[in-house]
């Protein structure tokens, strides 16, 4: 590194977790690095801290070791580049309050590794780097799971997976080793990759002629919350629309100009709470050319011997659509979303599980 002072980090959820992975490790290599032209080396048992320069250099580099058990304790100037591991343990706020700004500093660089947990912020992170319309251009992602690297891993042969998975249970095999984000919660409703495939599946402009076009509105409930609009012909559901602190009637407007655009055969509201009255009330007065229908989540299901409510009801064709042939447009924050929701079963009957 040719910046003055570099500074590299290594952390963990615990120091001591840090110091078990890799310190003994790090020690051993500088201890017998002269060779490559490694000079002045100092360890540091007490700051788990390696500082060392190069042949013919002033300029010492600095590689620490830390936890985030104490937050507090990742402050400081800068850092050059990182290395996070286990980082689906990593704390709420960690990231944007701490570490970003270190590596903002001088446009340092992050690598983060770990088994998958769920639907979280290492998920967040996974999401940045995959290709696709709303990849970010400062995060790349890497996926390996035991099927795609069957056979390529030389110490992970067969009697060693096997071996292993004799001791996990499913559950187990697909977080630890299948990397399967809904591992972590076997009730999860939709499978990410059903939601993936829908996000990548493209469906013709001919083969939507004769669908109906339709809209869906979400409309906010309070302070910072987006109302929404998506529009779905047949199979094909179309990048949403938001809105910040607009008015029903305002939301209205917008469903007009997109019926001036392309007819709306219908446009549905989400009317539980309330909320999506003003939209209702707004389109009604101004005669709207289309169908409008007021959805009631909380409502009696039309299948009611299989859903709970009507909610249930709707995801669980929703659900269906997206496995048969359903088209989504790839919205991180909607794909997260919909491989959130978990449910369970009241008296045999599905039941979504609350917000």
């Amino acid at each position: 590194c040719q910046r003055r002072l570099p500074i590299f980090q290594f952390l963990a959820p615990t120091l001591r977790q840090a110091k078990k992975i890799a310190w003994d490790k790090v020690k051993f290599y500088v201890n017998n690095a002269h060779e490559n032209g490694l000079e002045a080396i100092k360890i540091s048992e007490s700051g788990t801290k390696v500082v060392f320069t190069h042949r013919g250099s002033a300029n010492p580099s600095t590689l620490e070791f830390g936890g985030w058990e104490e937050p507090e304790t990742l402050r400081g100037p800068y850092t050059d580049g990182m290395a996070i591991d286990e980082t689906a343990d990593l704390k709420p706020g960690v990231w944007g309050k701490i570490l970003a700004p270190r590596l903002a500093d001088r446009k340092g660089w992050m690598v983060n590794s770990g088994t998958v947990k769920g639907i979280d912020q290492f998920f967040d992170f996974y999401r940045k780097g995959v290709a696709g319309p709303e990849k970010d251009p400062f995060w790349g992602s890497l996926y390996f799971p035991e099927s795609a690297t069957h056979g390529k891993i030389p110490w992970l042969d067969d009697v060693a997976l096997a071996t292993l998975r004799s001791g996990m249970t499913e559950i187990e095999w697909r977080q630890e080793m299948e990397l399967d984000w809904n591992a972590s919660s076997g009730n999860v409703l939709i499978p990410l990759d059903v939601i993936v495939e829908a996000a990548k599946r493209h469906v013709r402009e001919e083969d939507l002629l004769n669908c109906a076009n339709v809209a869906g509105v979400d409309v906010a409930r309070y302070g910072d919350d987006e109302s929404t609009i998506v529009r779905r012909r047949g199979p094909a559901a179309y990048q949403k629309k938001t809105y910040k602190k607009v008015s029903g009637t305002f939301l209205a407007g917008q469903l007009l100009a997109m019926h001036r655009e392309e007819p709306l055969d219908a446009v549905f509201v989400d009317g539980t709470g309330g909320y999506g009255a003003s939209v209702v009330d707004a389109l009604r007065q101004l005669r709207a050319p289309f169908t409008v229908f007021e959805v009631m989540f909380n409502e009696k299901a039309t299948d009611f011997a299989h859903y709970y409510n009507k909610r249930s009801e709707m995801w669980d064709l929703m659900r269906q659509w997206l496995a048969r042939n359903g088209s989504i447009y790839q919205d991180e924050q909607m794909i997260r979303d919909l491989a959130s929701s978990g449910y369970e079963y009241d008296n045999g009957r599905l039941k979504l599980e609350d917000k």
